[in-house]
């Protein structure tokens, strides 16, 4: 009884208090007419007729962005997930856009995203590729607020890699300033026998995003890659210049 009696006072004083959780700042009917009036600089100039499709939908999403490498950035964050789709629903083109000044992050054409499962998938993930696209936006945009890339928008070309994660893998892996892995102290996630603390989960399933300026290149260190375990958290981004 007295549990009920406590529960309903706080629902009393939330009441009064006028507490209530986020509300978007903006509608999925403007956040479309964003994606309207500067998506067309994430496609080629040839390509416009995403901007006549019929088939639109803007979804609000809360997003807890959560780091292995640079916690500090932790942090939810909100988004509007908006598709353009063609009648015949062959051909999409999606956008993220921040919900608090209606900026867009990133845009990507289905016909220049690719999905290769190098490793049979786990049974069950509960949530898509476009999940993880979404993430490795986010983190690219801390890249560039961190003055780690400039803002352009010449890697118009998404892969997305599901494979395993090795020791190869994670000598690869910056934080957002640049540091390896085993610069810096970070909460460990399991021991090993010979190397003592290691902090990514090796051997688990992860994806690579990569967002390539072009389809076939030799250049690989024009190409920026976050890496996002199973579970989607973000390891990091990966240096691809060796």
């Amino acid at each position: 009884m007295k549990n009920a009696f406590f529960v309903s006072a706080l629902f009393l004083i939330a009441m009064l208090c006028g507490c209530k959780g986020y509300e978007p700042a903006m509608t999925g009917e403007a956040a479309i007419e964003a994606v309207l009036a500067e998506g067309q600089q994430y496609f080629a100039e040839g390509f416009d007729e995403w901007q006549s499709w019929s088939v639109r939908r803007a979804e609000f999403q809360t997003i807890e962005l959560e780091m292995l490498l640079d916690k500090k950035y932790n942090g939810t964050k909100y988004v509007w997930h908006v598709v353009f789709q063609n009648d015949d629903g062959t051909r999409s083109v999606q956008f993220v856009v921040k919900d608090d000044n209606q900026k867009i992050l990133r845009g990507w054409d289905s016909m220049d995203t690719v999905v290769d499962y190098k490793e049979k998938p786990e049974a069950e993930y509960g949530y898509t590729a476009e999940d993880v696209i979404i993430r490795a936006v986010l983190y690219e945009e801390l890249q560039i607020e961190r003055q780690r890339y400039s803002r352009d928008f010449e890697n118009k070309h998404v892969y997305v890699y599901l494979d395993h994660y090795g020791a190869y893998n994670e000598e690869r892996l910056r934080d957002l300033d640049g540091k390896r892995n085993g610069e810096f102290v970070i909460p460990v996630l399991e021991w090993t026998m010979f190397w003592g603390k290691k902090n990514i989960p090796l051997g688990k399933q992860a994806w690579r995003v990569t967002f390539c300026n072009q389809e076939e290149h030799e250049d690989w260190c024009v190409d920026r890659r976050v890496i996002i375990g199973y579970d989607l958290k973000v390891y990091g981004y990966e240096d691809t210049s060796w």
